[in-house]
């Protein structure tokens, strides 16, 4: 039985409790535990504290854990034994009364000893009046919720101090050395004047407070990804943890530095391609784009996919030019570089903006424009419309490209727009006599003869165009309202809205717009 347990062939250092107890009950632990003290442990009246002794750090950490379990906080300390030439060991101490009050409960109760159980019960003769302690203090940030219910109450310190009982001291500036907290029987006070729901929970809850010593370096370890929704949270190594991917943020960042310095259009284009349904976050990435000195161009039916894609300068996509997705490209991006810089510098890539982030224009539409662009661009707006059944595409979708300068090859929008009933109707014809079986063996109809579009001569008006743009894709994008001060603005503004949270408190700036 104990071999089965891995208890045979182990020194004292060695020693650790077997994993099967961790799955027996409260009970069970404290049965065991109680009968570990009688060997090791020590009850210590005149310190006012019991404690375990070991040299196995493992074990110590674990009764640590199973004590904790019982409810019962612990502190471990490492110490050296005055015997055997001086071994280091551990020593797990339990102080306070509550705790101690807990720990004869639940471990105590089954001490067999008349030694114990004298020691236990000296222990716990006396209980203070008062319980003062600097362990499991609420922090002093919490001094922030008593000032704001202060300011509602509109009372003084003073006052506060004269009709809650809580001594001045209490209420010592944060930033005194001395000042560590408030203990919960404080807080619970405060919560009772005030009648705070926030210090309430703050006084009652079972959070353990304890302040951070240090943070030591313990090298490369297995460690776990574990995430919770919003301000949830779980207890790993009997600490209360809030999403343990922190570090992959960190190396998430380094990697994303590194693609955004080596491959700006492709990560950019990605970028946007994820929040293509967030306008603003959009806008704000083609503006880095921009800085970076990548030309963001417009939606364009003959051009664009459903997501952001990477065009070169003669307006092809990376895949179109070298049949490469972009992963294998990375393979070989060393080589194209070199092959771009002896063909005289680097090569320039543009981002064409997908047509998936207009507005109302979903995935439908646009797979029915894709697969008829198969056969090669379209000519002009009869080609357009006699190629992609536009009763797929929608009448809604159709008006938002336009407005969004999708079919600007076509015509001007206000002329595409004025026809649009037109369009959609001559595009319902055709695919209706095609369902109708009127076409000949070659391909030609059979006494239907298709509706030729011809667009009216009218312009639009170019402040609208630019807003139905700053409204369907988030941006001014083929022009802006300031486009003819742009040079004298250059020269005069010092920051624009989006860089203003760089700028140094009491910097003097300038913007405009």
């Amino acid at each position: 039985w104990a071999g089965e347990l891995g208890l045979l062939g182990k020194n004292a250092r060695e020693k650790e409790i077997p994993a099967s107890v961790f799955e027996l009950t409260n009970r069970q632990i404290g049965l065991l535990l109680s009968r570990m003290w009688e060997g090791d442990g020590h009850l210590d009246p005149q310190s006012h504290c019991a404690f375990y002794a070991t040299a196995s750090e493992r074990m110590a950490r674990q009764m640590q854990h199973l004590i904790l379990r019982l409810g019962v906080i612990s502190r471990l300390r490492k110490v050296t034994f005055p015997y055997k030439e001086g071994r280091i060991g551990w020593q797990l101490f339990i102080t306070g009364y509550e705790n101690l009050n807990t720990f004869a409960q639940t471990v105590g109760g089954f001490f067999i000893s008349d030694k114990n159980c004298s020691a236990m019960n000296t222990l716990l003769a006396e209980r203070p009046a008062r319980l003062i302690g600097t362990k499991d203090v609420v922090p002093v940030a919490a001094k922030e919720l008593v000032r704001a219910a202060k300011a509602r109450a509109e009372i003084t310190w003073l006052e506060l101090n004269t009709e809650s009982g809580i001594a001045q001291r209490e209420f010592y500036p944060s930033h005194t050395a001395t000042k560590r907290g408030f203990t919960r029987e404080t807080m619970g006070r405060l919560a009772d004047y005030f009648g705070d729901s926030a210090m309430r929970r703050l006084s009652e809850n079972d959070v353990y407070w304890d302040e951070i010593v240090s943070i030591e370096y313990v090298g490369e370890k297995q460690t776990y990804d574990l995430e919770v929704p919003g301000d949830h949270n779980f207890v790993a190594n009997d600490l209360i943890v809030h999403n343990s991917h922190a570090a992959d943020y960190g190396l998430v960042s380094v990697q994303t530095a590194y693609l955004k310095t080596h491959y700006p259009a492709e990560y950019m284009s990605a970028l946007m391609s994820v929040f293509k349904d967030d306008a603003g976050k959009v806008a704000l990435y083609i503006a880095d784009s921009r800085a970076m000195g990548i030309d963001v161009r417009p939606p364009d039916v003959n051009f664009s996919k459903f997501d952001f894609t990477i065009e070169d300068r003669d307006g092809k996509t990376i895949e179109d030019r070298d049949g490469k997705t972009i992963e294998e490209r990375e393979e070989t991006a060393g080589e194209d570089r070199q092959a771009a810089e002896k063909a005289g510098g680097k090569r320039k890539s543009a981002i064409r903006f997908g047509m998936g982030a207009v507005k109302n224009v979903g995935q439908g539409p646009v797979d029915t424009i894709l697969e008829a662009r198969k056969d090669g661009a379209f000519r002009d707006i009869n080609d357009f419309a006699n190629r992609a059944d536009l009763r797929s595409v929608g009448k809604r979708a159709l008006e938002c490209l336009i407005k969004a300068g999708a079919m600007d090859a076509f015509g001007n929008r206000a002329a595409l727009l004025a026809a649009l009933d037109r369009i959609v109707a001559a595009s319902t014809s055709h695919f209706r006599a095609i369902e109708a079986g009127q076409m000949s063996l070659f391909g030609g109809m059979t006494g239907v003869s298709a509706e030729t579009i011809t667009l009216p001569d009218i312009q639009g008006d170019r402040k609208e165009m630019l807003n139905w743009e700053r409204e369907l894709i988030g941006i001014y994008l083929s022009d802006h309202p300031l486009s003819a001060y742009t040079e004298l603005l250059t020269k005069g503004v010092s920051h624009t809205s989006a860089t203003l949270n760089e700028a140094a408190h009491n910097e003097p700036v300038r913007v405009a717009g």
